[in-house]
Protein backbone atom coordinates (compact mmCIF):
# COMPACT_ATOMS: atom_id res chain seq x y z
CA UNK A 1 0.00 0.00 0.00
CA UNK A 2 1.29 3.16 -1.06
CA UNK A 3 1.70 6.15 1.78
CA UNK A 4 -0.78 8.26 -0.15
CA UNK A 5 -3.86 5.23 0.43
CA UNK A 6 -2.92 5.14 4.26
CA UNK A 7 -6.20 5.86 6.27
CA UNK A 8 -5.37 7.74 9.37
CA UNK A 9 -8.19 6.91 12.21
CA UNK A 10 -8.51 9.79 14.51
CA UNK A 11 -10.70 9.79 18.30
CA UNK A 12 -13.10 12.02 17.55
CA UNK A 13 -12.90 13.00 20.96
CA UNK A 14 -9.07 14.32 20.73
CA UNK A 15 -10.25 16.90 17.98
CA UNK A 16 -11.18 20.36 19.30
CA UNK A 17 -14.43 21.92 17.59
CA UNK A 18 -13.84 23.85 14.24
CA UNK A 19 -10.98 21.35 13.13
CA UNK A 20 -13.19 18.59 11.24
CA UNK A 21 -15.55 16.85 14.11
CA UNK A 22 -16.05 13.33 13.47
CA UNK A 23 -16.37 13.54 9.87
CA UNK A 24 -12.88 15.12 9.59
CA UNK A 25 -11.10 17.75 7.35
CA UNK A 26 -11.98 21.27 6.45
CA UNK A 27 -15.78 21.74 5.52
CA UNK A 28 -17.97 24.14 3.52
CA UNK A 29 -21.81 24.35 4.78
CA UNK A 30 -25.08 25.05 2.75
CA UNK A 31 -28.36 25.04 3.76
CA UNK A 32 -31.11 22.66 3.12
CA UNK A 33 -33.67 23.07 0.75
CA UNK A 34 -36.50 20.45 1.44
CA UNK A 35 -38.46 19.34 -1.15
CA UNK A 36 -41.05 18.55 0.85
CA UNK A 37 -41.86 21.75 1.89
CA UNK A 38 -40.11 23.66 -0.94
CA UNK A 39 -38.20 25.69 1.82
CA UNK A 40 -35.18 26.07 3.37
CA UNK A 41 -35.22 23.20 6.51
CA UNK A 42 -33.11 24.94 9.06
CA UNK A 43 -33.09 21.59 11.02
CA UNK A 44 -30.38 20.33 8.86
CA UNK A 45 -27.25 21.90 7.23
CA UNK A 46 -25.65 20.36 4.29
CA UNK A 47 -22.03 19.85 4.86
CA UNK A 48 -18.98 19.15 2.07
CA UNK A 49 -15.79 19.04 1.70
CA UNK A 50 -13.24 21.38 0.82
CA UNK A 51 -11.03 19.52 -1.42
CA UNK A 52 -12.64 18.65 -4.29
CA UNK A 53 -14.52 15.94 -3.26
CA UNK A 54 -18.45 15.56 -4.38
CA UNK A 55 -19.42 13.77 -1.79
CA UNK A 56 -22.08 15.80 0.87
CA UNK A 57 -23.79 15.10 4.33
CA UNK A 58 -26.28 15.99 6.13
CA UNK A 59 -25.90 17.23 9.97
CA UNK A 60 -29.37 17.41 11.95
CA UNK A 61 -29.79 20.28 14.28
CA UNK A 62 -28.85 18.78 17.30
CA UNK A 63 -26.76 19.96 19.88
CA UNK A 64 -24.69 16.73 20.66
CA UNK A 65 -24.09 15.88 17.42
CA UNK A 66 -20.14 16.81 16.79
CA UNK A 67 -20.57 17.93 13.26
CA UNK A 68 -23.02 20.01 14.61
CA UNK A 69 -21.08 21.91 17.42
CA UNK A 70 -18.34 22.19 14.76
CA UNK A 71 -20.95 23.82 12.65
CA UNK A 72 -21.78 26.27 15.29
CA UNK A 73 -18.51 27.14 15.86
CA UNK A 74 -17.57 27.91 11.84
CA UNK A 75 -20.97 30.23 12.14
CA UNK A 76 -19.21 31.97 15.22
CA UNK A 77 -15.91 32.73 13.43
CA UNK A 78 -18.29 35.16 11.52
CA UNK A 79 -18.77 32.41 8.66
CA UNK A 80 -22.39 32.01 6.98
CA UNK A 81 -23.84 29.00 5.32
CA UNK A 82 -24.29 28.95 1.41
CA UNK A 83 -27.93 29.08 0.08
CA UNK A 84 -29.12 25.62 -0.77
CA UNK A 85 -27.52 24.12 -3.76
CA UNK A 86 -30.86 23.71 -5.59
CA UNK A 87 -34.48 24.60 -5.79
CA UNK A 88 -35.82 22.62 -7.67
CA UNK A 89 -39.72 23.18 -8.38
CA UNK A 90 -41.92 20.09 -8.18
CA UNK A 91 -43.33 18.92 -11.93
CA UNK A 92 -46.69 20.31 -13.24
CA UNK A 93 -49.56 17.62 -11.79
CA UNK A 94 -50.50 15.75 -14.39
CA UNK A 95 -53.86 14.75 -15.43
CA UNK A 96 -53.89 11.25 -16.25
CA UNK A 97 -57.71 10.80 -16.91
CA UNK A 98 -56.91 14.05 -19.81
CA UNK A 99 -54.35 11.94 -21.54
CA UNK A 100 -56.16 8.53 -21.33
CA UNK A 101 -59.25 10.22 -22.87
CA UNK A 102 -56.85 11.87 -25.67
CA UNK A 103 -55.23 8.31 -26.41
CA UNK A 104 -58.79 6.66 -26.82
CA UNK A 105 -59.56 9.56 -29.11
CA UNK A 106 -56.40 9.25 -31.19
CA UNK A 107 -56.88 5.72 -31.31
CA UNK A 108 -61.08 6.07 -32.70
CA UNK A 109 -59.60 8.36 -35.08
CA UNK A 110 -56.87 5.80 -36.48
CA UNK A 111 -59.40 2.73 -36.56
CA UNK A 112 -61.70 5.17 -38.25
CA UNK A 113 -59.17 6.39 -40.70
CA UNK A 114 -57.34 2.75 -41.28
CA UNK A 115 -61.10 1.49 -42.17
CA UNK A 116 -60.90 -0.71 -39.11
CA UNK A 117 -63.81 -1.15 -36.28
CA UNK A 118 -64.16 -2.97 -33.51
CA UNK A 119 -66.20 -5.94 -33.05
CA UNK A 120 -67.87 -4.92 -29.61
Amino acid sequence: MTEEHKIEYVDVRDVPPGSGGSIGGPKTYSQYWSPVSQAVDNNWIVGQFQSGDTRAFMIPNDKNNRDWQDYLYWKALGNSPSPPATRTPPPPPVDLQAQIDELKAEISALKEKKGFFSRS
